[in-house]
């Protein structure tokens, strides 16, 4: 670029910006400050003072009362998969094998960590399977063969 070229195209720059201030000084004007951040004075902050201990304990009653809740929900709901998983099991071991997939996965809704739901639940696809095949197989061997 020659200088030549640089001084037009710093003309044209301060142009733009004479331009720009001028045609939108009305619409950048600040009417009201809204911004809010905290009018209330800090209390207790860690840099600026120590913390109150009972701010402490009540945190720490808080997050233990939550930890028992939790690990109360969590036992009823582990107590509730492994009935009917149990139900499952029976259907299972009976050769209901659609009402057994229907517990598992009911189980697995109340207990999604238990593998053993898991495991259950593809053994009863792969039973199903087996029989379906061993039908399938005994029919064409059998009377269905000769249609």
């Amino acid at each position: 670029m020659t200088s030549e070229g640089n001084a037009s195209s710093k003309a044209a720059l301060e142009k733009a910006d004479r331009y720009l201030l001028k045609s939108h000084k009305e619409d950048c004007k600040t009417t009201e400050d809204r911004l809010i951040i905290n009018n209330a004075p800090v209390q207790n902050s860690a840099r600026g003072g120590e913390e109150s201990s009972t701010d402490t304990s009540m945190f720490c009653q808080s997050v233990e009362e939550d930890a028992k809740q939790r690990a109360e929900k969590r036992k009823e709901r582990v107590q509730k998969g492994k009935a009917i998983k149990k139900e499952g099991n029976a259907f299972f071991n009976s050769g209901d094998y659609e009402l057994a997939l229907e517990c598992f996965a009911a189980a697995l809704k109340e207990t999604p960590w238990d593998m053993t739901l898991h495991t259950n639940k593809a053994l009863v696809g792969g039973s199903q399977w087996v029989i379906g095949r061993w039908f399938l197989q005994s029919f064409c061997a059998g009377n269905g063969s000769q249609m």
